[in-house]
């Protein structure tokens, strides 16, 4: 609400609607998504999903990207038209090295020691524009880092 200069409070001026600037579908063999949360230009230091618009899925705890261009070329008013969507795979390192890919509910269960019911994924950015990912579930926040031997990891 707004001031008027009678001090009293008046409703804030409807705005004009629009079109989505993404409309998002899943990718092939992904079950739904329920809710996309964070979105931003990544341009950290992992290379896939560098200069892609980097998002995730709020109850499933997975995340995505989409190419720029493909975005771009997307917005062309006809809602069949989208962007292809790629999954970012989190993966961990044991002590002895080697890799396993994980989920990030995967990494929440680990954490709590219990099923959880939804992974709760929240997006932010450090200042260097790496992706911190958080839960309410576990407490933790996690960190993609580039893998020396592949693509992206959690830790």
């Amino acid at each position: 609400h707004r001031a008027t200069a009678a001090g009293t409070a008046a409703a804030p001026a409807p705005r004009p609607s629009c079109e989505p600037l993404r409309s998002h579908r899943r990718p092939q063999g992904v079950a739904a998504q329920r809710a996309v949360t964070g979105g931003f230009a990544y341009y950290g230091a992992i290379a896939a999903p560098r200069g892609k618009f980097a998002f995730g899925d709020v109850f499933a705890g997975r995340l995505f990207a989409a190419d720029f261009a493909a975005m771009k070329k997307a917005d062309d008013g006809i809602p069949q038209t989208v962007a292809p969507v790629e999954e970012i795979q989190w993966s961990v390192r044991d002590a002895a090295g080697n890799r396993r890919d994980v989920t990030f509910r995967e990494l929440i269960e680990a954490t709590n020691g219990a099923t959880a019911a939804r992974a709760d994924l929240h997006i932010s950015r450090s200042r260097d524009g790496e992706p911190f990912i958080t839960s309410r579930q576990d407490g933790m926040i996690q960190m993609l880092v580039p893998d020396p031997g592949g693509p992206a990891t959690g830790r």
